[in-house]
């Protein structure tokens, strides 16, 4: 029995207007509201919903974050560290000549 994934992408979280992203917010509180009152009355059948609405918000909560920091502005990706210096060779240089090393001696 295959599940899927009902959570939302970060992306599509911050393609989102901040209009949209608000009426969101109150719908999935609602949700969680009601969620909240079958768990306590024992009704509540798809306990992992609760876990995806919590964590659609802290997604929506994270991006308007996100905006309030940087002004408004739509946030870059940060880009990727080098690889972490070992001696005098990075890190995957220094597999890749164990990896040839070893070959070499085959």
């Amino acid at each position: 029995m295959a599940t899927t994934k009902n959570t939302v992408k970060a992306a599509d979280v911050r393609l989102k207007t901040d209009k949209e992203l608000e009426t969101r917010m109150l719908e999935l509180r609602k949700e969680q509201f009601n969620l909240r009152f079958q768990k306590a009355t024992g009704q509540l059948s798809n306990t992992a919903r609760v876990r995806h609405i919590r964590s659609e918000i802290a997604k929506i909560q994270t991006v308007i974050g996100e905006r309030k920091k940087s002004g408004g502005q739509p946030t870059a990706k940060k880009a990727a560290k080098p690889a972490k210096k070992i001696g005098s060779l990075r890190k995957n240089e220094e597999i890749k000549c164990h990896v040839v090393c070893y070959r070499e001696r085959l």
